[in-house]
């Protein structure tokens, strides 16, 4: 579906006099209205470091592996860079992308330009009446910021839910299932 098609499918009745930029400005602020009740009020300062932190790092292994494993059929991000071009070149470009992520860790923050995101709408019905509830933001942020995802949810945030979850939830607990559940219920019936 073509951006103007998707336009001609919202049926709000203010909508269709706006100019573009104003749509545009429409819809954005459809979505972000619900985020209101989220902003932080103030400024975040960074917390006191007493001790030498330990940061993420990642070996060029790890992002030669990723890289590798890249679906190439997905669409290009707003780099306009390909997945394709990526594993192709992954033997070149794995040192500096492992380079630019462990500064990445190390100060905190990810490149401004990994931040940008497109974010498509995508109608959940055939006539759009409200903006909220019928159109559904999609991102596609850059490839690179969703490698650097990957690697701090698979080391950090992985672990930190494994270490509070409970045992009995083997749903949420890696090569497990429910099978477990039943082999551990009818081995405590035995007893």
């Amino acid at each position: 579906m073509r951006n103007g098609d998707l336009v001609n499918l919202i049926n709000v009745e203010y909508f269709s006099s706006l100019s573009r930029p104003d749509k545009a400005n429409a819809i954005n602020s459809a979505f972000l209205k619900p985020l209101e009740v989220c902003k932080i009020k103030g400024t975040a300062c960074p917390p006191s470091l007493e001790e030498t932190p330990k940061f993420l790092s990642v070996t060029v292994e790890c992002i030669q592996r990723v890289l590798a494993n890249l679906n190439q059929s997905k669409a290009s991000r707003p780099d306009n860079v390909p997945n394709w071009l990526l594993k192709e070149y992954l033997d070149i470009l794995a040192f500096p992308v492992t380079q630019i992520l462990d500064v990445s860790y190390r100060e905190q923050r990810l490149p401004a330009i990994w931040k940008m995101a497109d974010v498509p709408f995508i109608p959940k019905k055939k006539r759009v009446l409200d903006l909220k509830r019928d159109l559904r933001p999609t991102s596609l942020p850059h490839c690179a910021s969703k490698i650097a995802e990957e690697f701090v949810v698979e080391d950090v945030v992985k672990k930190a839910v494994l270490y509070v979850i409970h045992g009995n939830q083997y749903g949420a607990i890696p090569k497990s299932s429910t099978t477990m559940v039943l082999i551990s219920m009818i081995h405590a019936w035995s007893l």
